[in-house]
Order: structure tokens, then sequence, then C-alpha cells
């Protein structure tokens, strides 16, 4: 854990810790994101409630919709592991070919992340709203905006709606989170 602060950021960009570098919004490193979850979590999750979740992908049963022909019908092809290696590296190719060999930039592209995290309670969640007279709803929804002020690089604050909902957030669910003036410290 770091505790690196930055000066206030006009933009309402959120600080990430020393030694993580995101990059500009052209071209950010993903990689670098369970880091700075990492480090949102150890700082302003009180329960440590969010803990990594591996999601682990079969490659046993995979399947693929192909027409074998220009006005033949759609078929359903079983796919090996072998196949599946040999058509990824098809497609890393073709890629390669495309931006040839990544000189050139590549627009409109869409690319999906995802990272794995489950928030889970130290009891039942009757258990934290009935004895410890918490609202699960709230540490989830902290849980959220944290996850959400990472993915986005902007302050919880920004990503709140005003009026009621953000008096609730900061009242409720993140009152560190959405008091807090400038850039988030880690």
């Amino acid at each position: 854990a770091t505790d690196a602060t930055s000066a206030p950021n006009a933009t309402g960009d959120i600080a990430v810790p020393d030694g993580v570098d995101l990059g500009d919004s052209a071209s950010i490193d993903y990689t670098q994101l369970p880091v700075l979850l990492d480090a949102l979590y150890e700082r302003y999750d009180p329960d440590a409630a969010v803990r990594p979740a591996s999601l682990a992908v079969s490659t046993a049963a995979w399947s693929r919709l192909r027409y074998d022909g220009l006005l033949s019908d759609k078929r359903k092809h079983a796919v090996s592991v072998d196949e599946q290696r040999h058509e990824r590296n098809a497609a890393f190719d073709m890629l390669d070919v495309l931006t040839r060999s990544g000189g050139m930039v590549v627009e409109h592209v869409q690319l999906h992340v995802v990272v794995a995290a489950t928030h889970q309670f130290d009891d039942t969640v009757t258990d934290t709203v009935v004895k410890r007279n918490k609202n699960a709803i709230e540490l989830a929804e902290r849980t959220a905006l944290l996850v959400a002020a990472a993915v986005h690089s902007r302050e919880p604050r920004s990503l709140v709606r005003g009026g009621a909902t953000s008096s609730r957030v900061e009242t409720y669910s993140a009152p560190t989170l959405m008091k807090h003036d400038g850039a988030l410290a880690m």
C-alpha cells in the first residue's frame, strides 16, 4: 500500500498509486487496473469486503457457428483445444497484418476487459442487516463507486448524480469518498 497524495485535480481525475501508470486516454494499460483497485479498497473500504475472484474458462466444450460457403446454411462445429489455439493464433496473425505489426492505428475498436471481484460479507446478508444493523445495499454501493472511480479514472463525487442521490450516498454509503476534495489519495 502506498500513501502517495496528490494535489486537487481540476478535472476531477482520480490519483493513482505510485508505480501505477494507466497511460493516457488513448492507450490505457488495463493490466494496472487491479493494482489501482486494490489500493482503493485498502484505503476506502473499512470492511475489507472485496476479494479477488478467478474466472475459469472451460476449453473443452467450445463450438462455433459457421457458413461453409456463401449460399450454404449455418452449421455448428465442435472446436477442440488444438483448434482453439490455431484459431486464436490465426486471429492474432490477422490483426498483426491489418495493423502492419502495430504500426497503424486501429480506430473505432472495442475492447472488453473483465476484472473479477466478489463482495463478501462476514455474516449472512440477514445477519449483516439485523445483527450488525448495516445496510448491505450501501456496502455494495460503496464498492461499486470505488470500482467506477477506478475504471473511469474519475472522482467518486463526479460519478454520482446531484440532489437526493448525492446526499444519500454522502450520508450513508460512502461518506469518506463523497466528502473528499481533490484527487483521492492512495
